[in-house]
């Protein structure tokens, strides 16, 4: 943390991990700690704002530490953050990076909550269950209500829990450019393959490629008549190619 500080201005550290992969995220035991002596009532918020960040159903977070490492519970199990799995790590790495930086610039007296300010995270989908992902948008900007999100990702998931006019598609330009595009699609509460059909994907077919051709085929047949292959087709559709 010394030399961190030493080599970059407060706000140069916040946008150096968008630049330099080299860079690392701030963890959570290299300066929550402090807070519990010098600000207790700070070090409640930040707990109490992990929690919700987790939302429910996720590890418990009580401010508790073993060797170092602080704990995080679940169904009476207590798991130091090194061995979390890679979406709980990736998800309370970024968190705890974030947390640290509205801790260090909201004023004296005021909230966290109220703190305001503009976070980007890169594939914010990354490791995440997909029932996480489903979620995760919703409670973090409940969580934070102040902090406007700029996210990106690849999953279909994440774009179905958001309304049209929160999502913007990175399309190909000339000459190794990106264009952006806002589309009037509404995709909220679609199921995954339906929005992976729509262009913000824009996939003819989220089968495997063997299989949609066989389905092509069948289904030429059946609008041609064969009752066979009608047949044959629904038994495709709902089964997969090989032999459970």
């Amino acid at each position: 943390m010394g030399s961190r500080k030493a080599s970059a201005s407060a706000r140069a550290q916040r946008i150096h991990s968008l630049f330099e992969e080299s860079y690392s995220l701030i963890p959570l035991n290299a300066w929550l700690p402090h807070y519990e002596t010098s600000n207790p009532g700070r070090y409640k918020q930040v707990i109490n704002l992990i929690n919700r960040l987790l939302g429910k159903g996720h590890y418990e977070f009580k401010g508790e530490m073993e060797e170092g490492e602080y704990l995080f519970e679940q169904q009476g199990l207590k798991v130091p953050f090194p061995a979390l799995s890679d979406g709980y790590r990736a998800f309370l790495g970024w968190v705890s990076d974030l947390l640290y930086h509205v801790c260090e610039t909201c004023p004296s007296g005021k909230k966290l909550v109220d703190n305001k300010g503009i976070v980007m995270v890169d594939e914010i989908d990354l490791h995440l269950h997909p029932n996480w992902q489903m979620n995760v948008l919703p409670t973090i900007s409940k969580a934070l209500p102040n902090l406007q999100f700029i996210v990106t990702t690849h999953s279909p998931l994440i774009v179905g829990s958001l309304e049209w006019m929160n999502i913007v598609v990175m399309a190909k330009a000339p000459h190794q450019a990106s264009t952006v595009k806002h589309l009037k699609r509404a995709v909220h509460g679609l199921d995954a393959d339906q929005v992976l059909l729509t262009d913000y994907f824009g996939l003819k077919s989220t089968r495997a490629s063997k299989k949609a051709r066989q389905i092509k085929e069948l289904s030429l047949k059946a609008r041609e008549g064969d009752p066979d292959a009608a047949k044959k087709l629904l038994e495709e559709m709902m089964q997969g190619e090989e032999e459970a």
